[in-house]
């Protein structure tokens, strides 16, 4: 009978992650996760195809995470800009988290389709919140505007020089014409 491993993948992704944010992207090695969840290299293989989509499942982990709390600030917030500030900090939370991996990764040339249909899935995903905030303040045209408003945020949340407060006002002026 083949030996039970109990949350293998559970633990697999939490030492993933350790040395991920310990010791980066670059030096991140399957042998070393193996052996901390104590299995064998074949193992890890079984739950995830490849080093890259192991670390993907653990991001994706952290984002659900973060993005099930922005949905709560979302839906009990008392403003539109309130709960486009809560989108912008989960944004910015996780990128400080994972920066070095997306830097990483996204330099290969090879990576682009798979970047680009990321940040595609992710613009769907801000706009589904934000449509859902305009909606019920009683925004028109409440899905092109949504779409708008998450490309604005992303690029906001990339800039390092403005203050999000500037974008804000930006997306307000759209708001109100």
């Amino acid at each position: 009978m083949p030996k039970q491993l109990e949350d293998v993948e559970k633990r697999l992704l939490e030492a993933t992650k350790a040395e991920l944010l310990d010791k980066g992207p670059d030096k991140l090695n399957i042998r070393d996760i193996a052996k901390k969840c104590r299995i064998s290299i074949g193992t890890v293989y079984n739950y995830f195809p490849s080093k890259e989509m192991l670390v993907a499942n653990v991001m994706l982990a952290d984002w659900i995470e973060i993005l099930e709390r922005v949905e709560e600030v979302c839906a009990q917030a008392r403003s539109v800009e309130d709960a486009l500030l809560a989108i912008y900090v989960g944004l910015i939370e996780f990128s400080g988290i994972y920066s070095s991996v997306y830097n990483q990764y996204s330099q290969h040339s090879a990576n682009i389709h798979f970047y680009f249909g990321r940040r595609q899935r992710l613009v769907s995903q801000l706009s589904g919140l934000i449509e859902a905030v305009l909606v019920r303040r009683g925004h028109g045209r409440p899905e092109f505007m949504s779409k708008f408003i998450a490309e604005i945020i992303l690029v906001a949340s990339a800039d390092k020089e403005n203050d999000f407060s500037e974008y804000l006002d930006l997306i307000k002026l759209t708001l109100d014409k």
